[in-house]
């Protein structure tokens, strides 16, 4: 009995500190300078329309400042509450604009070592002569046991969601700012021809120095191909005579030159540069004393070519103080310099002649070999005119069986010289690579629809390269078994990678010698057997929610009202729960035309069919979170397991919330998945054999149904802009109510305890949003509309 009392103890502590947590009333930021001076007080509080800044913050340019949150309730602090359910918390930060020279530092964690944000430290930007202004938004989230270091400010129920108007004052006093961006009024880029030769410069000029003109391009880039260059660049301020290079060497810690060009200019680097993609290769030939490239000098070797080409050149250098690392990118630091050069190359009539140059294609032959023996399918696509201005066409389509296993080869030729191109792909097949798409309803194997969307999905190559890599010459095919004919399309796509083909080279990569897209069509065959596996017609589904400490099961339906014809599956009526109720729910499934019963068949057959579930954030507390269809991972309860350990879904466990009611939705999908299904696969894969929603009502009592309010409910404006009014027409005195503000997705934006009748929504995003309203024995929902 001790122990007992010593229990309801605690959950009646852990329930006035959440009540508390959920009635905020006063949040207080104190900036205290760590150096001298006043500390700067900033407040939100409650005048009964929410949470209200009460003004800007204004602080000290280059200063450093000790910031501390505290929060307040109607009942008093409950700093220390947060404090010690700090596992469950953690208070958010967004600066937004110049106002802080690094990210806001925690001074205060967790159990876990995670941080909390109670107690934290900032340093102001330098401002250089003028203030700057921007904003900083504050957030304290209830992470609900979900609490990680990968938690974001858009995780979790936020307790209170404020953005304060931030100044930073100039100082006088204060040092001047280090490492501030240079004036920059003459660009050169040199190519030094490693053989020998002649240097080539291009050159933009500031014609106005700090004037409104920007640096003007004087000149293009004039290379000749097969030629490997050193670029080197140089930066000056005529203005003042400063040495701009020598600078940014004194300071190549802090200095990144990222470069993009047209990828069919040069053929080292491959690719198109790394302003797009950091990991993208350039060949830096300096560093910073940290061992990160710099980009003063480079290296570049022009394409070889039969006609001059013509692309363009970026070089954008980036200053990052403080933050420049191996995973640094454009979007980091400020930009000094920023310009885009026109790059020809031309012929070059005493070069050799290009080795590995795409080939002339005239013809392409695909055929498809049975494995049980048969007659060979074969489908063509011929180039009429040769080196012509028409492309390959298309001959006839790709005619197949069902269920039939096929080897494929390709066969490709140069009618015009009397080349064989096959011969030439495998001689340097370690660089080419062939990709395919294809309808994925054509073929069971491989599954999906090829690789050219994803490099990693399935294709099942024959042949590979002396690395190890496919090169798709030989490629193996199953058709899919069907009660009738299917058409779809077959792409194929040869790319030549000389010196980029990797396994993760892509269709992206290199040049491309083929790109051809066929129809196929897959013909019934009356001698074949019948289709196993195949999607079964599904005319009933039952959901039956079962309270595990007994009580009346709940049932929810759809029903498919012309079987095989083109109505889908309806939905007859809402789930209907209890709150703080455990439930096992179980699915059935039937087939009432041919008198079937497919929950039987899906057990018998469990390695192939996997439930997913996607549910409204806060209608259960037992999972948590929103189900895992959006992501694999997340937690669903499942009770059965198919052959592999993996989970099936006919079965699954339910647990309610103890909070008053609350409404939303309840979706379930199951997937066909033969031979794919695995700990990873995911909503997008297999074939979708049921995917229904459902409104899902928790109540606390069977007498208080949800939606019952929804006539005496009213809300102004609406839409709405910074306040939202709402009335309850006969509402009885002295009642409890509980508001929640309900987004699209089903996430709990705001949520008040014996709310005032008008409530602040101005921090809201624009968009749609539910209005829910909570008795004791009754609630009322209502839509409305968020303007900016």
């Amino acid at each position: 009995m001790h122990k007992f009392y010593l229990l309801l103890g605690a959950l009646l502590l852990s329930w006035t500190a959440s009540a508390q947590l959920d009635n905020i009333t006063e949040v207080n930021l104190n900036f205290a300078p760590t150096t001298s001076g006043a500390s700067i007080n900033i407040t939100a509080t409650d005048t009964g329309n929410g949470l209200t800044v009460d003004g800007p913050i204004t602080l000290m340019e280059s200063a450093n400042y000790n910031l501390t949150i505290t929060v307040s309730s109607t009942s008093g602090g409950i700093t220390n509450q947060i404090f010690n359910a700090a596992d469950n918390h953690q208070i958010f930060f967004q600066p937004m604009g110049s106002i802080f020279s690094g990210d806001v530092e925690y001074v205060d964690s967790d159990s876990q070592g995670l941080p909390l944000g109670l107690r934290n430290s900032v340093t102001t930007e330098c401002t250089e002569d003028s203030d700057a202004t921007g904003m900083l938004r504050v957030v304290l989230a209830d992470l609900m046991d979900m609490k990680s270091a990968a938690s974001t400010i858009d995780d979790g129920t936020a307790l209170f969601d404020l953005t304060w108007m931030v100044t930073i004052e100039d100082d006088a006093s204060a040092p001047p700012c280090e490492n501030e961006e240079e004036i920059i009024t003459d660009v050169v880029l040199t190519f030094t021809p490693v053989d020998g030769g002649t240097p080539i410069t291009a050159a933009a000029q500031d014609p106005d120095g700090e004037g409104p003109i920007d640096l003007m391009i004087l000149n293009d880039i004039e290379l000749v191909e097969s030629t490997e260059y050193t670029l080197a660049i140089t930066l000056a301020n005529s203005i003042e005579g400063e040495d701009i290079t020598e600078e940014i060497m004194e300071e190549d810690d802090e200095h990144l030159f990222f470069f993009a060009f047209t990828d069919e200019v040069f053929t080292s680097p491959a690719g198109n540069g790394n302003a797009d993609n950091r990991a993208d290769p350039i060949n830096y030939n300096d560093m910073d004393e940290n061992g990160l490239p710099v980009g003063l000098s480079t290296s570049w070797e022009t394409e070889c070519g039969d006609e001059a080409a013509t692309g363009v050149f970026r070089v954008v250098l980036k200053h990052q103080p403080g933050i420049k690392s191996d995973v640094s990118t454009i979007s980091d630091g400020g930009t000094d310099v920023d310009l885009t050069w026109t790059v020809n190359v031309s012929e070059d009539p005493s070069a050799p002649s290009c080795e590995n140059e795409e080939e002339i294609i005239t013809d392409v032959v695909l055929t498809f070999t049975p494995i049980d023996g048969g007659t060979p399918i074969t489908a063509a696509a011929q180039d009429p005119d040769g080196e012509g201005p028409l492309d390959l066409v298309i001959l006839n389509d790709i005619e197949l069986v069902e269920s039939t296993e096929y080897t494929m080869t390709m066969t490709l030729t140069n009618s015009i010289e009397g080349e064989d191109i096959t011969e030439e792909i495998m001689e340097e097949d370690d660089e080419h690579m062939f990709f395919f798409a294809f309808t994925d309803e054509v073929f069971t194997s491989p599954a999906g629809d090829g690789n050219v969307d994803n490099r990693p999905d399935p294709v099942n190559y024959n042949d590979m390269d002396e690395n190890g890599l496919p090169v798709g010459l030989s490629t193996s095919w199953e058709t899919e078994c069907g009660d009738e004919a299917v058409s779809g399309t077959f792409r194929v796509i040869l790319k030549h990678q000389p010196g980029i083909k990797s396994a993760t080279s892509t269709v992206d990569d290199g040049g491309t010698d083929v790109d051809l897209t066929w129809t196929v069509n897959v013909s019934e065959d009356a001698s074949a057997p019948s289709c196993e596996n195949e999607e079964e017609i599904i005319t009933d589904v039952v959901l039956t929610f079962t309270p595990i400490d007994g009580g009346t099961p709940i049932t929810a339906a759809a029903q498919d009202p012309d079987g095989e014809g083109p109505l889908d599956l309806e939905i007859l009526d809402d789930i209907n729960l209890l709150g703080d109720t455990e439930y096992t729910m179980t699915v059935k499934l039937t087939n009432s035309i041919e008198g079937e019963d497919i929950t039987e068949e899906i057990m018998e057959e469990d390695d192939e069919h996997l439930f997913f579930y996607a549910f409204t954030e806060g209608v259960f507390s037992n999972p948590p979170g929103d189900g895992n269809i959006d992501n694999r991972p997340d937690s669903v309860a499942y009770n059965d397991f198919d052959e592999n350990g993996l989970p099936v879904g006919l079965s699954t466990s339910w647990t309610t919330p103890t909070s008053m009611g609350f409404g939303g939705t309840f979706r379930i999908v199951l997937k066909h998945q033969p031979d794919i299904k695995s700990a990873t696969s995911t909503v997008d894969d297999g074939g979708t054999d049921v995917d229904l929603t459902f409104n899902l009502n928790t109540t606390t009592s069977i007498n208080g149904p949800q939606g019952a309010l929804n006539q005496d409910l009213t809300l102004a404006p609406n839409p709405a802009s910074n306040e939202l009014n709402w009335r309850l027409a006969n509402q009885p005195a002295g009642s409890q109510l509980e508001v929640r503000i309900i987004s699209v997705t089903g996430q709990v934006v705001q949520s008040y305890s014996s709310p005032s009748p008008r409530i602040d929504i101005s921090q809201l995003p624009a968009g749609s949003y539910i209005f829910h309203l909570q008795t004791e024995g009754a609630s009322g929902v209502k839509r409305f509309i968020k303007m900016q």
